[in-house]
């Protein structure tokens, strides 16, 4: 008992640092996937979206912070959308009238599509929900945020306005840490 308990301690650790060793960090080309609008067979490209700077959420129905939120990434696409913000939200629940169900009580002004294969998610290398990245006008993640909480919302924000403001692209890796934050 005492082996095989060890034995599954050891996989599910290698399979978390297998998993964190894949993940998209700042500073790299954002991976390219496709999402479907929530009930639609047909998907778009998110690279669709390069010369704008992207934040991309996801997120499920089951995730109280996801819950939390929703508002603030319905605040950013009213506030910000016509300066060159594009708010995506993929949803990674497996049954997407779980996510319908979720929409019908919570709004979002927002472009929100579905990956229930779990591509997308896994391209990004997503570990908790909700997991965000903020991808410059060139496609490169600029910022990775595990979780969300309120005090979360003013410090996600200037990071975003800080790119939408700078048209050089934050070229230097000094910036790119400066705007590097995991929750």
């Amino acid at each position: 008992m005492k082996k095989k308990l060890s034995a599954l301690i050891s996989a599910l650790l290698g399979l978390v640092v297998y998993t964190s060793c894949n993940a998209v960090e700042s500073g790299q080309p954002a991976p390219k996937c496709e999402i479907a609008a929530l009930g639609s067979s047909s998907a778009t490209d998110t690279s669709r979206y390069q010369g704008k700077v992207v934040y991309v959420d996801f997120w499920a129905s089951w995730c109280p912070p996801c819950l939390k939120a929703f508002p603030f990434l319905n605040t950013l696409d009213y506030d910000l959308h016509d300066k060159g913000l594009e708010v995506i939200g993929v949803n990674v629940d497996e049954n997407i009238s779980d996510a319908n169900e979720f929409l019908k009580n919570h709004a979002s002004s927002f472009v929100v599509g579905s990956d229930t294969k779990g591509v997308c998610p896994k391209s990004f290398g997503v570990m908790g929900m909700p997991s965000s990245y903020l991808i410059d006008r060139k496609g490169i993640v600029r910022l990775v945020h595990i979780g969300f909480r309120e005090s979360d919302r003013e410090e996600l924000r200037h990071s975003i306005e800080k790119l939408l403001g700078d048209n050089d692209q934050i070229s230097s890796a000094s910036n790119t840490e400066n705007l590097n934050h995991h929750q």
